[in-house]
């Protein structure tokens, strides 16, 4: 009963038709990957390179949505931020697959504290472990990472300014000199050593340990070096080191007692004030930030509005200039009116989670039932309001090479789920439903949820709570099925690995473990080639939709809305949503 489906929902043709246009105009415009060095570095790197780009540039179109003009424009200006493009002369850095440098418009006017209205108070202050979407933009402003990524995915330098890789397994990278900690201290390779490191030990409880915990060793010839040798080929290493929790934290600073969950000191753009729990963080500009003249903003003033309504309407009466997750109901209002301008891309996938530790979810063939009994399409349009589509691939991101072609093994279908249920032997059982009330979305979509399943005769009841507490009870598997979301951090298949790896973060919290699945990861990460990878990536989406710890729903876009006179911001889409939280630094205000 639970096989492939081949009427499932697939792309239309004029969108695949889309997508080959834009991988043959992408393949001629950016030749970076072809001076890779022709060995079997550069195979790997140039599939993770390929792999990355067709993640960036697809999903928009695959997705069948259409962002706000605002929205869909790169990075463009006319003046590239200085310290920030290429390897450090001399430095002989190979750069295999390193994109193409934004270029940045010069500020109109400097100066000035944005304020911004945040949807949620962060629980956790540590920029390598994951506490949710809204926390990690102020992690991203007040620590750098080694790497950032371009539009198209590929890896640009940041703290490092270059990178060699003789082969699949070692990397060197050359740091940036002149770099100071926030409390002006030098930052050295011995950070870099000592925050790799503390992400690979399973104690710190960092979201990236699966991939760190791969490092075999780490070498620091001198202060601006850093060689790094992996147990095993990984394609998708340097995306990785982009994203907001492979931060690099100060040795010193922690070594000495400083606590990271509850304070912040990096080498960022901007430095940590104050917090007042539940109410705001205060940032100033740091005025010996490497990046000479960045950023334009004299401070940023996150401000809490856990309420989607009242967030809204602080944009609106002026309360705030600047605000992340707008309702999906007020996209098109928002954007029409010229006094603001609305930023949004599809982004995050909605999904539900199970505890697969205790019955009834257990039982694979009660998720199964669950997976069956779910309409995406009506989730899309009741909740999204048409701003979210169906996912037709599973976990492969749409528009890329791995989701071509690929389908879902099940589909809508309330009969077949209620047969599933009896084969499954439900007893009757309560099934809690958690979702939180601090975001709509998550607790209408539970709503649905839970009709639908009623519909095939397993009794629900939703348990909504506070974001703080939400998070507390997914870590803590204090639920039976969960309503939340998942993204592609990096612009690479290998995204998965955060989903079901074992000790990754959502595996630690769905408690399914299974020894296919991380063979079918370990074999797909260390892959020389994107053909090789193909197969590997395609088996395992089928496999995890099957045993469905997961079950993933739409794809929807995710926004953010600012007054008009908020000038420079970039939404970016799956895959580099992290540069979004990094375009703040060249963010100005014509007031």
């Amino acid at each position: 009963m639970f096989k492939p489906n081949s009427s499932s929902r697939k792309l239309p043709a004029v969108t695949a038709l889309l997508l080959l246009v834009m991988a043959v105009l992408a393949a001629c415009g950016d030749n970076t990957a072809t001076t890779a060095p022709a060995s079997t570095t550069a195979a790997a790197t140039t599939a993770a390179a390929t792999s990355a780009a067709t993640t960036a540039a697809a999903v928009t179109t695959a997705a069948g949505l259409t962002p706000s003009a605002a929205s869909t424009t790169a990075a463009t200006g006319t003046t590239a931020p200085a310290g920030a493009t290429t390897a450090a002369a001399g430095s002989g850095a190979a750069n295999p697959g390193m994109g193409t440098e934004p270029t940045v418009a010069a500020a109109g006017k400097t100066g000035g504290t944005l304020k911004y209205g945040l949807s949620s108070d962060p629980s956790g202050l540590d920029p390598q472990i994951h506490t949710g979407a809204a926390p990690a933009i102020i992690k991203t402003l007040v620590y750098d990472t080694l790497l950032r990524l371009a539009a198209d995915g590929k890896p640009l330098p940041w703290l490092a300014t270059g990178w060699e890789s003789p082969d699949p397994k070692n990397y060197t990278f050359h740091l940036r000199s002149g770099v100071k900690w926030h409390d002006g201290s030098d930052f050295t390779a011995d950070d870099v050593k000592f925050s790799f490191e503390r992400i690979g030990k399973k104690e710190t409880g960092a979201t990236r340990y699966p991939d760190f915990s791969n490092i075999a060793s780490i070498a620091t010839p001198d202060p601006l070096t850093v060689q790094v040798t992996l147990k095993q080929a990984d394609a998708s290493f340097l995306a990785v080191l982009a994203d907001v929790t492979s931060s690099i934290v100060s040795k010193k600073f922690v070594e000495g007692g400083g606590d990271l969950k509850t304070k912040m000191m990096g080498t960022g753009a901007f430095t940590f004030v104050s917090r007042e729990s539940g109410v705001k963080i205060e940032l100033k500009k740091n005025p010996n930030f490497w990046i000479k003249g960045q950023p334009y903003l004299d401070g940023i003033s996150f401000i809490m509005y856990p309420d989607d309504r009242a967030r809204l309407s602080a944009l609106q009466s002026g309360a705030v200039d600047f605000a992340d997750y707008i309702p999906w109901r007020s996209y098109d209002e928002i954007g029409n009116g010229g006094q603001f301008v609305m930023y949004s891309k599809p982004a995050t996938d909605s999904a539900v989670f199970f505890n697969t530790t205790k019955p009834p979810f257990d039982n694979v063939k009660l998720r199964q039932a669950v997976a069956m009994a779910i309409d995406p399409a009506a989730i899309a349009k009741a909740v999204f309001f048409g701003h979210a589509v169906p996912l037709t691939a599973g976990f492969l991101v749409p528009g890329t090479s791995y989701a071509e072609g690929q389908t879902m093994p099940y589909s809508f279908d309330t009969a077949k789920a209620k047969a599933l249920v009896q084969e499954a032997g439900y007893n009757g059982q309560e099934i809690e439903l958690v979702t939180t009330s601090t975001y709509d979305f998550l607790q209408q979509s539970a709503e649905i949820i839970q009709n639908e399943l009623s519909a095939i005769g397993l009794k629900v009841k939703i348990t909504s709570v506070d974001f703080t507490v939400f998070g507390q009870k997914f870590n803590a598997k204090e639920f039976n099925m969960l309503t939340s979301s998942f993204s592609a951090a990096i612009p690479d298949p290998n995204y998965m690995n955060q989903l079901f790896a074992k000790g990754s973060l959502y595996q630690n919290r769905t408690g399914f473990a299974d020894t296919k699945m991380d063979d079918l990861l370990s074999k797909g990460r260390s892959a020389a080639t994107e053909a090789d990878r193909l197969p590997i990536y395609r088996e395992l989406n089928q496999y995890a939709l099957t045993q469905l710890p997961i079950i993933p729903i739409v794809l929807r876009e995710e926004g953010e809305a600012g007054a008009s006179y908020v000038k420079n911001y970039v939404r970016y889409g799956s895959g580099v949503y992290v540069e979004t939280n990094r375009s703040l630094l060249t963010v100005w205000m014509d007031k």
